[in-house]
């Protein structure tokens, strides 16, 4: 368990080589404070050299057979299925998360997804005039970047392409385990470089370069926007994924009794993830019976303060500090929002997550993203009203419906979001897309598809 060990040098990967220009930066245990690593970040004369090793890779890559990208695939998948226990638990060390949790969620998809790529290589009928995009930049988010990174990763390796990947500095286990995976695997030199570094030193520069084709992101929206600026005007691919504010509707005829198991999604994930549940919707009939298994659930609920809890509340987020949190209360305190539950301190690493009701519709806590550990609860007097006001908004990643399955498809198929999932939450194993503001660009993650291949159709002329 590389979190077990002394404190780790982390720096960018460049096939057999590593690279870092600047000083050192200490990364923290989101448990306890203590030192886990020094980041050495790259800069852009890193992001040159990749940038060159990925020029002289790209076309004996892009020649190689489906055969021997499918049997690399097969490679990955034989690292992972080995050490996915310990990745699982590596990953939580460094990102605050009960290693359970990131075993089934982060890691086993990343699995499957390598073997279903793999068997679709093999399976793929051939004589296709289907040729790479080329050279793709991936720009990862700070949390569950292990499994985004390998929803882009494994697609655009299956098609040929070769990538530079920006790894987040609050996720820098994501580059050693990803390391130890393509290292393993016997990638060739320059296909894949995983670069570490402040976004605005190295990110815009990897997404706005004349020989990237293609970026794919996910993160923060303030940051695709400037990336969007930068990749647009150059005409490249893009996947754009930015912005949440997704819900969970309550259904009046639903099983209270899984309450606490639907309480305990939404307390795990709140600020860290694209689908976490940030608002709930319950109908006024059965409010107060709501409120009392919400006041219950979080005042039992206890902090987790290490990777084998099984605590649904993890630390505070590192770039969600006390002053966020006091800047968040007072926005709530403008809008004149009442405090159900929570937000009380427990030490230095753990806020109870805060539940608020009587906040307007139209209120910027409602309609913002807000990457917080803030739940807004709204009472309708009708379920259609759950759906109006969830399609009110810029946002249109998730949402999750619980109550009797007919009744509750039926709210979900009128929802404006990319996945509704029904008495469930989080089920898919490979990326999508969201709706409206929160996805711009080929929404399209299929190793075939237009975003990693570009396809040429050919009409030949009788005669």
């Amino acid at each position: 368990m590389l979190a077990t060990m002394d404190t780790l040098k982390i720096s960018s990967w460049m096939g057999r080589t590593s690279a870092s220009s600047g000083a050192s930066i200490p990364f923290h245990s989101p448990f306890d404070g203590r030192t886990l690593a020094e980041i050495l970040p790259s800069d852009a004369m890193d992001v040159v050299k990749a940038l060159g090793l990925a020029k002289q890779a790209r076309e004996a890559w892009s020649s190689t057979s489906r055969e021997d990208r499918a049997a690399l695939l097969d490679r990955m998948a034989a690292v992972v299925e080995t050490n996915a226990e310990s990745f699982a638990k590596d990953i939580a060390e460094f990102e605050g998360w009960p290693s359970h949790f990131v075993r089934a969620d982060f890691v086993d998809p990343v699995l499957r997804l390598l073997r279903k790529t793999s068997a679709g290589l093999r399976a793929s009928p051939p004589g296709e005039d289907r040729r790479p995009t080329g050279l793709l930049t991936v720009i990862l988010p700070g949390y569950a970047s292990f499994r985004v990174l390998g929803e882009r990763l494994i697609p655009a390796l299956a098609a040929g392409n070769v990538l530079l990947v920006k790894i987040s500095m609050r996720s820098p286990g994501t580059l050693l385990l990803w390391k130890k995976i393509l290292e393993e695997a016997a990638l060739p030199e320059g296909v894949t470089s995983l670069l570490i570094g402040k976004g605005f030193e190295i990110g815009e520069l990897m997404a706005r370069h004349p020989s990237v084709h293609g970026v794919t992101f996910a993160g923060r929206p303030e940051t695709a926007q400037v990336l969007l600026q930068s990749a647009t005007t150059m005409g490249k691919k893009l996947q754009i994924s930015a912005g949440a504010k997704n819900s969970l509707l309550i259904h009046p005829e639903a099983d209270f009794s899984r309450l606490p198991e639907i309480l305990k999604t939404v307390f795990l994930t709140l600020g860290r993830l694209p689908w976490a549940l940030s608002r709930i919707y319950v109908s006024e009939s059965r409010a107060e019976e709501f409120f009392a298994v919400l006041g219950k659930f979080t005042a039992e609920t206890k902090p987790l303060t290490s990777v084998g809890d099984e605590s649904a509340w993890p630390p505070l987020s590192p770039r969600f500090d006390r002053s966020a949190w006091q800047s968040l209360k007072s926005l709530v305190d403008r809008d004149h929002g009442k405090v159900i539950a929570g937000g009380e301190d427990a030490g230095p690493f753990h806020i109870r997550p805060l539940f608020v009701r009587d906040l307007t519709n139209c209120s910027t806590l409602q309609l913002d993203e807000l990457a917080a550990p803030l739940v807004i609860v709204t009472t309708v007097k009708y379920p259609h009203e759950m759906v109006k006001w969830t399609n009110t908004g810029d946002f249109g990643v998730c949402a999750s419906v619980f109550g009797p399955p007919e009744k509750a498809r039926k709210l979900a198929e009128k929802l404006q979001v990319a996945e509704a999932w029904v008495n469930g939450w989080w089920t898919t194993d490979e990326a999508f897309a969201g709706l409206k503001r929160s996805f711009f660009g080929i929404p399209d993650f299929d190793w075939k598809g237009s975003f990693f291949s570009d396809v040429k159709k050919m009409t030949i002329e009788p005669g």
